[in-house]
Protein backbone atom coordinates (compact mmCIF):
# COMPACT_ATOMS: atom_id res chain seq x y z
CA UNK A 1 0.00 0.00 0.00
CA UNK A 2 0.86 3.34 -0.55
CA UNK A 3 -0.44 6.97 0.04
CA UNK A 4 0.55 9.73 -2.23
CA UNK A 5 -1.31 12.97 -0.26
CA UNK A 6 -0.86 16.17 1.88
CA UNK A 7 -3.61 18.42 3.09
CA UNK A 8 -5.13 21.20 0.81
CA UNK A 9 -8.30 22.32 -0.67
CA UNK A 10 -8.26 20.17 -3.82
CA UNK A 11 -10.61 17.52 -4.03
CA UNK A 12 -9.54 14.24 -2.93
CA UNK A 13 -9.94 10.93 -4.62
CA UNK A 14 -9.05 7.54 -3.61
CA UNK A 15 -7.54 5.06 -6.15
CA UNK A 16 -7.57 0.92 -5.48
CA UNK A 17 -6.02 -1.11 -7.89
CA UNK A 18 -3.33 -4.14 -7.63
CA UNK A 19 -1.61 -2.62 -10.85
CA UNK A 20 1.11 -0.36 -9.80
CA UNK A 21 1.58 0.72 -13.10
CA UNK A 22 -2.12 1.56 -13.31
CA UNK A 23 -1.82 3.50 -10.15
CA UNK A 24 0.85 5.72 -11.05
CA UNK A 25 -0.34 6.91 -14.33
CA UNK A 26 -3.62 7.60 -13.15
CA UNK A 27 -2.53 9.18 -10.42
CA UNK A 28 -0.30 11.23 -12.14
CA UNK A 29 -3.00 12.74 -14.91
CA UNK A 30 -5.38 12.80 -12.19
CA UNK A 31 -2.64 15.41 -9.96
CA UNK A 32 -2.04 17.45 -13.13
CA UNK A 33 -5.92 18.28 -13.04
CA UNK A 34 -5.46 19.39 -9.31
CA UNK A 35 -6.67 16.24 -7.74
CA UNK A 36 -5.46 15.30 -4.23
CA UNK A 37 -4.87 11.53 -4.75
CA UNK A 38 -4.51 8.51 -2.46
CA UNK A 39 -3.59 5.27 -3.86
CA UNK A 40 -3.87 1.89 -2.35
CA UNK A 41 -2.82 -1.91 -4.03
CA UNK A 42 -5.29 -3.94 -2.11
CA UNK A 43 -8.73 -3.54 -0.88
CA UNK A 44 -7.58 -3.77 2.94
CA UNK A 45 -5.52 -0.35 2.24
CA UNK A 46 -7.99 1.03 0.33
CA UNK A 47 -10.57 0.44 3.53
CA UNK A 48 -7.58 1.99 5.77
CA UNK A 49 -6.96 5.47 3.30
CA UNK A 50 -10.59 5.85 3.16
CA UNK A 51 -11.52 5.69 6.64
CA UNK A 52 -8.24 7.80 7.44
CA UNK A 53 -8.69 10.24 4.25
CA UNK A 54 -12.39 10.18 4.23
CA UNK A 55 -12.18 11.08 -0.12
CA UNK A 56 -14.72 12.75 -1.75
CA UNK A 57 -14.34 10.40 -5.21
CA UNK A 58 -13.33 6.78 -5.76
CA UNK A 59 -11.59 4.76 -8.22
CA UNK A 60 -11.80 1.38 -7.42
CA UNK A 61 -10.98 -2.38 -9.22
CA UNK A 62 -13.99 -4.20 -9.02
CA UNK A 63 -12.00 -7.52 -10.27
CA UNK A 64 -8.83 -7.06 -8.43
CA UNK A 65 -6.66 -10.06 -7.39
CA UNK A 66 -8.32 -11.98 -10.19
Amino acid sequence: MSCTATASDKPTLLLVDDDPTFCRILSQALEKRDFEVYTATDLAGGLELAGDHNPEYAIIDLRIGH
